[in-house]
């Protein structure tokens, strides 16, 4: 079996890290498929392609795409902090929802107490006890 280049293998670290299919990866950087489908299938990566994969995601340093030094992501990129942003602004409106969820709950709890109590005075004065 051939051995892969690193870059191939730091590719293919990178579709795992993001959780994405071969098969998306290469449609989003143009690759072709055939250089993703088994480790002794690889072709060369050219500059060119390398090149794509840096623009279609900017997140990934390309030092460590091309030396395997430093960290698979830039700590200061753009599109790392549009997703963080996201993530959180999407835990945010799950938990608003949440709370809008249970102030309803509270709602229609405080005045089910309040009719329980009313019923029970009621009740109470209704039988002549009180």
């Amino acid at each position: 079996m051939d051995k892969i280049s690193s870059i191939k293998e730091r590719i293919l670290q990178f579709i795992e890290y993001k959780g994405i299919a071969k098969t998306d990866f290469c449609k989003k950087t143009g690759i072709s498929y055939a250089n993703m489908k088994g480790k002794s299938l690889f072709s060369e990566i050219g500059g060119g392609q390398i090149g794509e994969i840096i623009s279609t995601f900017p997140q990934i340093s390309a030092e460590w795409l091309l030396t395997g030094k430093g960290e698979m992501l830039k700590s200061d990129s753009l599109e790392v902090k549009k997703e963080v942003i996201s993530s959180a602004e999407e835990r945010v409106d799950r938990l608003l929802s949440i709370i809008e969820s249970q102030q309803e709950v509270i709602k229609n709890l405080s005045e089910a107490l309040i009719e329980a109590d009313a019923q029970k005075e009621c009740g109470a004065e209704c039988a002549g006890v009180g």
